[in-house]
Formats: C-alpha cells, structure tokens, sequence
C-alpha cells in the first residue's frame, strides 16, 4: 500500500467459485506488516471455511 495514496481503498474479498459471489464475510482485520515510510506491507486472515477444498481471494482497489 503506498502511504501517499490516502484517497484509494482497498478491499479483500474471497469467493469459493469464481462468480459474481464475491464477499468480505470474516475477513480479519489488516495488520501492517512493514513500513518503509513510503509502502506498506499488509497482511489479513479469510476464512478457511467448513469442507472447502479451495478458495479465490482477489484485492478489490477503488477510488471515491
């Protein structure tokens, strides 16, 4: 995450399909990771689900 781009949001969302089931349902709370002064690194937990053999998780990036 770069620190200068205060009017970006980022979102993590995760889906057991690949379809329009997108959802942000347990995802945990982001954890700065490392700080350089210019990037973070940052790290969030999904959950892993009951008798999921996989699941997708992509960064949603918007702009207000």
């Amino acid at each position: 995450k770069s620190k200068s781009a205060t009017d970006i949001t980022y979102t993590v969302e995760w889906s057991d399909t690949l379809l329009n089931d997108w959802s942000t349902a347990g995802v945990g709370v982001p954890e700065v990771q490392s700080d350089n002064g210019i990037t973070q690194q940052i790290k969030v937990t999904v959950p892993a689900g009951s008798g999921v053999t996989r699941r997708f998780v992509h960064l949603k990036v918007t702009r207000p």
